[in-house]
């Protein structure tokens, strides 16, 4: 899974350069492979980081928003707006 590439044990990717390299590859990977197949025209990545979204559904939340951030056409290009309590 996407989300598994960076978040599953962060601390310990951390602390480990290879590891690092490895995960950035496959994230490149993945994300040029999906380009590939289309862009997303004018979509913002929106992410819900509140409490409710504890673990894997938060690791998944801000996994698919920098994904759509990865995959999206400029001015949204790089862009993800986050919110916990109000947007």
């Amino acid at each position: 899974m996407g989300h598994e590439m960076g978040l599953l044990d962060s601390q310990s990717l951390l602390d480990d350069d290879a590891a690092i390299q490895v995960a950035d590859l496959q994230w490149k990977r993945m994300v040029e492979d999906l380009s590939k197949k289309g862009k997303l025209g004018n979509c913002l990545a929106v992410c819900d980081i509140s409490g409710s979204m504890f673990g894997t559904p938060w690791e998944v939340s801000v996994a698919m928003g920098l994904l759509v951030s990865d995959l999206s056409e400029e001015p949204w290009k790089g862009k993800v707006i986050t919110f916990s309590e109000s947007p």
